[in-house]
């Protein structure tokens, strides 16, 4: 249960309380301005059925998207399975390959490369700060 709803029906709790508290002054207590035990009870009816369809929405809603997370993988195995039968059928660097989404190899662009020398370089100990002696 969400905060919401704790909310919701810790407020509806606290309403009937009052009701049933005017009730044990008076069964018919009507103290004007639409504050009465016949209001509180209609108040407290409309509350309660407010929440229970936000309940039942929510629970839907749940529903929805337990289907949907178990469309997901269905969509994205027919996502590429398309792109892998076309590249089959006509190769990745064909114009039938791009029309699907794919990217012809000959368009992708590479990262930078590191130099050989760059990776290759011994540690001496220097890249911290601990040449001179401070940590």
């Amino acid at each position: 249960m969400s905060q919401t709803h704790k909310q919701a029906n810790n407020l509806l709790a606290h309403l009937n309380a009052r009701v049933n508290g005017m009730v044990t002054i008076d069964a018919k207590l009507d103290l004007s301005g639409g504050v009465s035990v016949v209001e509180g009870k209609k108040t407290a009816d409309d509350y309660s059925r407010l929440i229970a369809k936000v309940q039942q929405a929510e629970a839907a809603l749940s529903a929805t998207r337990a289907q949907l997370h178990q469309h997901t993988g269905a969509v994205r195995d027919l996502c590429d399975r398309i792109l892998t039968g076309v590249a089959t059928r006509y190769g990745k660097n064909s114009e039938e390959y791009k029309k699907v989404g794919g990217k012809p190899k000959s368009e992708r662009k590479r990262g930078p490369r590191k130099s050989k020398a760059a990776t290759m370089m011994p540690r001496t100990g220097h890249e911290n700060g601990a040449a001179d002696g401070h940590a």
